[in-house]
């Protein structure tokens, strides 16, 4: 023992460093337990906290509606990787087809419209140029003549002329009253017996409505240069007064175009109303429109409409829902001479035909299949088919009455507005373009008039 105790005392520091882990083996244990419990504790506890906000955290996904009016896809739940790309490729997907359809809409609206002399809108430079260019422009709307220009062109191509020349009419109805005469054996209508003179009468009828009907068999529509208004302190000008008598603007002649544009829209829809379903262009007789009687068009820039006091200025105020004008608002709710922002309004006060009463439908939604064209005025009235008879209009068998219609039509700026000369923007009310980085086309790219 006494030996065991020496060495003890001999090798005191190594008996204390065994005692020291020999006991903190046990105590280590314990203590790591109990703070491993403490960790556990906050960890689990920090880990419900985080789970927590996360359920009680909802987002709304959403995709927009493509149509005006119609419902959007909403769903408000915990976000989560799944949803956000469906949602993210359903927007996408949307984006892109509204920007397809906005693009379909644009170039429904433009057609085939552009300038149709280069280098004159929006701008041709210098005063000198601008009247050269717009006495060009007027060359190509008017022409010299009755049978030249722009608009006899339009004419043309809608089949579009008059009734047969009462001078051949006569001769064709002089030659067979000679002949029936001759055959009868007597030198004058009056050495006839009453039932020859009205079997002659009769003959002469007959071969008159014959060489009528041949007329219209020839025709797409009855119409001439005479239903376009010579222009007016009311009304656009479609046919000017005097041409080359001034040096006209680039104004002027922004409205040249214009004009030029609705009324190849207005013709177009009138083509389209004598089109059969197969494509093939109808005659007079067979027409839902026999003729047009006369086409007027409000200014550029004018009212049309009644509005409230503090409305933009914008021209004149003759308005209204019906055919012969009248005060108040449009019923599609559209201002005309308003600055609308995104499009402009051009209205056409008088656009007058002859129709066939049953078809009258299809003749109004023509003009909706052709472009912005809202009916917001119609008045119908019955016409006397034989007064117009005896004036060589042979309109068929078809029930035929007078259609005064007034029209709306809408312009986006998206195309329009790139054309337009600075005068006529700050009539309007349109901003300056602004400058664009290119890739855009041109809006007198797509075809001309």
């Amino acid at each position: 023992m006494k030996k065991v105790l020496a060495w003890v005392k001999a090798h005191l520091l190594v008996v204390i460093s065994c005692v020291v882990i020999v006991v903190s083996i046990p105590a280590g244990l314990v203590g790591s337990s109990i703070l491993k419990k403490g960790i556990y504790s906050k960890r689990e506890k920090e880990a419900s906290e985080a789970l927590r906000a996360v359920e009680n955290t909802t987002v709304t996904y959403s995709v927009p509606a493509l149509t005006p009016g119609g419902r959007p896809i909403e769903m408000r739940g915990v976000p989560t990787s799944e949803k956000t790309k469906w949602f993210a490729e359903r927007r996408e997907r949307v984006e892109r087809e509204a920007k397809e359809a906005y693009g379909a809409v644009v170039a429904f609206n433009q057609r085939r419209h552009k300038a149709m002399v280069d280098g004159l809108f929006p701008s041709a430079g210098s005063r000198a140029n601008e009247v050269l260019k717009c006495l060009e422009l007027g060359e190509l709307l008017f022409g010299r003549g009755a049978s030249e220009g722009y608009y006899a062109k339009l004419l043309r191509d809608m089949r579009a002329g008059g009734p047969m020349d009462p001078a051949r009419v006569s001769t064709a109805l002089d030659d067979l009253r000679q002949r029936e005469l001759e055959q009868m054996q007597v030198a004058s209508e009056q050495s006839l017996p009453p039932e020859k003179l009205t079997q002659l009468r009769k003959a002469l009828s007959d071969r008159r409505i014959a060489m009528y009907r041949q007329r219209a068999q020839e025709l797409g529509v009855y119409a001439s240069m005479d239903v376009l208004p010579i222009s007016t302190d009311d009304y656009a000008m479609i046919r000017p007064k005097i041409i080359g008598s001034e040096q006209p603007t680039i104004v002027q002649a922004f409205e040249w175009q214009w004009t030029a544009w609705m009324v190849t829209d207005l013709f177009d829809a009138i083509r389209e109303a004598n089109t059969s379903t197969s494509g093939e262009p109808l005659d007079v007789e067979r027409a839902p429109v026999k003729r047009i009687l006369r086409v007027a068009l409000m200014p550029m820039g004018s009212g049309g409409a009644a509005r409230s006091e503090g409305d933009e200025e914008g021209g004149g105020d003759d308005s209204g829902g019906s055919a012969g004008g009248g005060k108040g608002v449009s019923i599609t709710g559209r201002v005309p001479g308003r600055n609308n922002g995104s499009y402009d309004v051009r209205i056409v006060p008088e656009l007058s035909l002859i129709v066939d009463s049953a078809e009258i439908p299809r003749v109004l939604e023509a003009f909706e299949r052709t472009n912005f064209i809202a009916v917001i005025g119609m008045q119908v009235t019955e016409v006397d088919p034989w007064a117009d008879l005896r004036e060589g209009y042979y309109y068929g068998s078809a029930h035929v009455v007078r259609l005064d219609l007034r029209l709306e039509t809408v312009w986006l700026r998206s195309w329009t507005a790139k054309l337009m000369p600075a005068q006529v923007r700050r009539m309007l009310g349109v901003p300056d373009p602004r400058p664009e980085s290119g890739g855009d086309q041109d809006a007198s790219d797509g075809g001309g008039d």
